[in-house]
């Protein structure tokens, strides 16, 4: 089977999440997601209003970050942060877990804090449509509205290799 455009752009989340990005970058990023027919474009919290107006009417996803970038805010900022997002029109959140505790082993401690987000994201949400970060927690009949973005270096992303992940997620974790 040879995919289509259409298809192969619906793989894609853009990203635009650069910290000196402007709003009319953001923008001009968002109406290019919206054009190709993006799966969904990730922005900082602030820009969820821009970006839900600019895909309405549209199939693409607002994505929105929540402990960006290195995850070290406390669980209850973290949920706030996602509980706005959503009202303000995002229908997916990346929630940066906290790169120390995974480097540190303290799996319970970073579950709890995915599990909590979920549990607020679905309090707010009928439907949830969710991934986390590369499809992680891909259960069909359980999908959470939280997604996991590891937004730290790339030391990190290496030192959280898949065979770390995989086990502290199990059979959830798609690599």
């Amino acid at each position: 089977m040879n995919p289509t455009f259409r298809d192969l752009a619906k793989m894609i989340d853009h990203s635009l999440l650069h910290p000196t990005m402007t709003d009319e970058q953001v923008r001009a990023g968002c109406e290019l997601s919206r054009k190709f027919g993006v799966a969904s474009a990730c922005v900082k919290p602030y820009s969820v209003p821009m970006a839900a107006e600019i895909f309405s009417g549209s199939d693409v996803l607002v994505c929105a970050v929540a402990g960006f970038p290195h995850g070290n805010n406390h669980t209850g900022i973290k949920i706030a942060e996602a509980q706005r997002a959503m009202a303000e029109g995002a229908t997916e959140i990346d929630v940066v877990v906290n790169n120390g505790k995974v480097l540190g082993g303290a799996w319970n401690e970073v579950s709890a804090e995915i599990k909590a987000v979920n549990d607020a994201g679905r309090r707010r949400r009928r439907d949830p449509e969710s991934h986390l970060r590369k499809r992680l927690s891909s259960e069909r009949a359980h999908r959470p509205p939280v997604r996991n973005l590891f937004g730290a270096s790339r030391r990190v992303r290496q030192d959280v290799n898949g065979i770390r992940l995989r086990e502290a997620a199990g059979r959830r974790v798609q690599l």
